[in-house]
């Protein structure tokens, strides 16, 4: 009897020991288990995440897709009518061709994501099919191939598309509600069985992923909205800021051709009228060329050596001729610059004065330092203060309105580059009573432009 807890004592306590082996590797396991099956449920909402982003993105890309082809249709009809021109039908013609190139890109991330092919097709041929009258001068044809086939293939993609959507939410939903059970589990496990530290620090960066992923996808969703809703009111802006003048020259040179042209006064007046539209139309184009441009992209400059004076006057002679009096006090130089894009930052300070500043406008032109200085001035009210940050960005509006007028928020972004490509700078400033915006250029070496050198390149060129 004495012997017995001698012999029996070390088989329980290995017996002991042998279970609590088990139990530890069981636990080991279990909690390696719940680990991995919380990392692949966080893989999972990762993907779907990415997935329902793709499918936000498709159906942005669909609608601004739709909007264009509209807008080519509806363009189409005016150039048949004589109030838009096939410029302006190949510059709609080929933001089709981005907002295809979007979507199908759009459509090709969903459909890796999902596994499933998305009905893109029918709407791309469509698509051709209506370029292809737009472009022939089919109007008719084009508004009804819009009507009877690309709507019905852009209803057929959002109606798919949606579908994706609403399933992908639904799992993104479960796998959360899923992947939220698999972390208390594992927060269970970790504060009584393994170290707590270690795997509190686990759980905060699988939960800080989750989270990031969660913030990227709400990024990126905003981002695509943004954008879309962006490009729906470039359009619309563009649209209607190239009919305004086009509307008037057409009308104007209604009357002039239905008039007898017995009162002189009358007829010069309309004519001016024209003259006018036409270069606020003229300089829109000029904007548009340069803002299509990427940034990083180099523009293509001529500077050559200019009579500063000879060029603002002749600028005013012109904004004359349209009815608009310019006082002009200029100091003789001889800058270097591009005459033409020159140009083209006067006419968009010029037009921007005429439109929304007072009642008296001036040019004044002397040597500095820093070159040569160019204050284009009003005596309006000047540019709202909040707005002054922003003043150069592109699609800066004030009001509900461009700051610098008919460039649908292009027109001071353009000529601030201009004026950086030739070396220059474009300010502007609030002095006293005067509107000031203030172009420097670089003063050439030389008093006079060298023999045989243009003093400007002529205006039509």
């Amino acid at each position: 009897m004495a012997r017995t807890p001698k012999t029996t004592m070390p088989s329980r306590q290995r017996r002991t020991g042998q279970i609590a082996a088990v139990v530890a590797v069981v636990l080991v396991v279990a909690v390696g288990a719940v680990v991995y099956t919380n990392s692949r449920s966080t893989e999972q909402v990762v993907n779907q995440a990415g997935a329902l982003q793709a499918a936000e993105a498709t159906l942005g890309a669909a609608d601004l897709h739709l909007k264009s082809l509209s807008q080519v249709a509806l363009l189409a009809a005016d150039a048949s009518l004589g109030v838009a021109d096939d410029a302006i039908v190949a510059a709609a013609i080929d933001e089709v061709d981005t907002a295809s190139s979007r979507l199908e890109t759009a459509a090709d991330r969903l459909s890796e994501s999902v596994a499933d092919a998305i009905p893109v097709r029918p709407l791309f041929d469509a698509s051709d099919d209506i370029l292809e009258a737009a472009d022939e001068g089919r109007s008719v044809d084009a508004a009804t191939l819009l009507t009877e086939r690309a709507a019905p293939a852009h209803a057929a993609v959002v109606e798919v598309v949606t579908e994706v959507r609403d399933t992908l939410t639904d799992d993104l939903t479960a796998a959360g509600t899923t992947s939220g059970r698999w972390s208390r589990v594992a927060g269970f496990l970790t504060a009584f069985f393994v170290p707590l530290i270690a795997m509190a620090a686990y759980r905060q960066v699988i939960q800080r992923q989750l989270r990031l992923a969660r913030v990227q996808l709400e990024t990126r969703i905003a981002a695509e909205r943004e954008l879309t809703m962006a490009k729906d009111h470039f359009i619309a802006d563009i649209s209607h800021e190239l009919r305004t003048p086009l509307t008037s020259i057409y009308g104007f040179s209604e009357v002039l051709l239905d008039d007898d042209h017995s009162d002189p006064d009358a007829t010069k007046d309309l004519v001016q009228l024209i003259n006018r539209e036409s270069g606020e139309l003229a300089r829109m184009v000029e904007d548009l060329l340069v803002a299509a441009r990427e940034p990083e992209s180099e523009l293509i400059l001529e500077p050559i050596d200019v009579k500063i004076e000879d060029l603002l006057a002749d600028i005013v002679h012109t904004m004359g001729r349209s009815g608009v009096e310019v006082d002009l006090v200029a100091e003789d130089a001889v800058v270097i610059c591009d005459s033409l894009r020159l140009r083209q930052i006067l006419r968009n300070l010029l037009s921007n004065c005429r439109r929304y500043g007072g009642s008296r406008i001036r040019i004044v032109g002397e040597r500095s330092d820093a070159g040569y200085v160019i204050d284009v001035q009003d005596d309006g009210r000047g540019v709202p203060k909040e707005m002054v940050p922003r003043l150069f960005t592109r699609f800066v509006h004030a009001d509900g309105h461009a700051v610098t007028s008919g460039s649908v928020g292009l027109g001071l972004a353009v000529a601030e580059r201009l004026a950086t490509a030739m070396g220059g700078s474009l300010d502007y400033a609030r002095r006293g009573r005067w509107t000031t915006f203030t172009v420097t250029l670089p003063i050439s070496d030389a008093d006079e432009p060298p023999l045989g050198w243009p003093s400007e390149v002529p205006a039509s060129a």
